[in-house]
């Protein structure tokens, strides 16, 4: 009965109520860890095997629980500025400590459940409801966080049905979502994940055309352009210049729109301390990917005249 408040309170709909459990669910996790015997030999578990254990029951209940309380408010602002938003990301991401436990102490029940989660939204990913994608994908990018061991990223790619959930993912249309938050996400777990990329080349290519172009670099909103000119540089570092010379000139030519953008085009900019990522990658692709000769001269022409004209 008391387990059953606890659930019920974690459930509430009421951030107060909620988080005022979250440090007792974590308590109980820990117990599961700990003494799972205890619970298997409780008179409530006595006839449960396998995945129908008790302790398995109430995790996969509380993950239950953590999507619903995961999803963002439809009115959600996304402003961390904001004493709400701010006071709701840190209830979150209270939450996420609890997921990030359960894949380190179940990680096969933790993957059956995103992987539901992503077949249950609706089709296509560009057009599915906000917060349930968001909510979706958030499971994604945690997922290698709790893995174990250590690098959990490079644990959860050997999962085979977590690698055919991100190579769906990069198969899809997700990148053509319209809330800003829903495309930082997938470039963050993207990037996260970009092992698989340097295996699958084909892939790479459709996420660096969706980051360099106008759902990224190009993006209306400053947020979307500043962050993917950061996650484009660490992707730059990750797949290494090797993997990244058949793809320099599309990269390199949403660099240049961005840093200079041609007359009456709009104007996008960033602030001058984040192109400095676009020029960090710019110089390690022109300088480190072994291009023939032509095309270097070509690229650093197009990035370098508008620069010493300014």
């Amino acid at each position: 009965q008391c387990l059953e408040l606890v659930l019920a309170c974690l459930a509430y709909d009421s951030i107060d109520v909620s988080g005022a459990v979250v440090d007792l669910v974590s308590r109980i996790l820990v117990s599961f860890e700990k003494k799972e015997g205890c619970w298997m030999n409780s008179s409530t578990a006595a006839n449960n095997n396998g995945d129908d254990t008790i302790c398995n029951k109430i995790i996969s209940r509380i993950l239950l629980i953590l999507r619903a309380r995961g999803k963002y408010p439809d009115d959600f602002g996304f402003d961390w500025e904001d004493e709400e938003d701010a006071e709701e990301e840190q209830y979150r991401t209270n939450l996420r400590k609890l997921y990030q436990r359960i894949v380190r102490l179940r990680p096969q029940i933790a993957l059956r459940f995103v992987g539901q989660c992503l077949s249950n939204l609706p089709q296509p990913l560009s057009s599915s409801p906000t917060s349930d994608i968001e909510s979706s994908l958030r499971l994604v990018y945690h997922y290698g966080e709790g893995r174990r061991p250590a690098p959990g990223a490079k644990t959860a790619l050997k999962d085979g049905p977590f690698r055919d959930m991100l190579i769906a993912l990069h198969r899809s249309d997700v990148s053509s979502h319209p809330h800003r938050e829903v495309l930082l996400l997938y470039y963050d777990l993207s990037v996260r994940y970009s092992a698989l990329l340097k295996e699958m080349p084909e892939l790479l290519a459709v996420l660096l055309s969706s980051i360099s172009g106008n759902h990224g670099l190009q993006h209306p909103h400053t947020k979307v352009r500043c962050r993917c000119s950061y996650l484009l540089l660490r992707l730059v570092k990750l797949v290494g210049a090797k993997a990244m010379r058949p793809h320099v000139e599309v990269v390199v030519d949403g660099c240049q729109r961005l840093l200079f953008p041609p007359e009456q085009s709009g104007i996008l900019t960033i602030p001058a301390n984040e192109a400095l990522y676009l020029f960090e990658a710019t110089g390690i692709l022109l300088g480190n990917s072994g291009l023939n000769t032509t095309v270097q001269v070509r690229c650093a022409t197009a990035v370098l005249t508008p620069h010493i004209r300014s």
